[in-house]
């Protein structure tokens, strides 16, 4: 009875250590997922993304990174380091740098020579402070 009471309290330990460390690490590193739809003509490379890190001061605060976890299929990304007007919502704190120029990076799509149709990209940005963003970008090609 004590052995299996030994095993029993230590399967417990073990699976509440296991419950902790996913919900930290969860808790820091959350992924939110969005997602958007574009249009381009075809040979024409367009935006796609943009980010950026502002301290409430307007001064940068770190440069996230981004990723393309699939796709595209019918073209090409290229992520380009770049001045640009941040576009805080009113309610932030940071609105107000919304009219200066700030470091950041975009994501740029350029479809394949004279394909047309649909294409996809999943993108992660990860930003310093650990948040993560799953973006899914549905992209229409004329």
């Amino acid at each position: 009875m004590k052995e299996f009471l030994t095993v029993a309290a230590t399967a417990l330990l073990i699976g509440l250590t296991g419950c902790v460390a996913s919900q930290g690490s969860a808790s820091k590193n959350a992924i939110t997922q969005d997602g958007w739809s574009v249009a381009t003509t075809s040979g024409r490379e367009i935006s796609i993304e943009r980010a950026y890190e502002v301290n409430p001061d307007c001064s940068t605060a770190g440069m996230p990174y981004i990723q393309a976890i699939s796709g595209p299929s019918n073209g090409t990304i290229s992520v380009k380091s770049e001045k640009l007007f941040p576009n805080y919502k009113s309610d932030n704190i940071r609105s107000k740098c919304n009219s200066k120029i700030v470091d950041g990076i975009r994501v740029y799509y350029k479809p394949n020579p004279g394909f047309t149709g649909n294409d996809k990209i999943v993108t992660r940005l990860s930003h310093t402070n650990g948040t993560m963003y799953e973006s899914t970008i549905d992209i229409t090609v004329k």
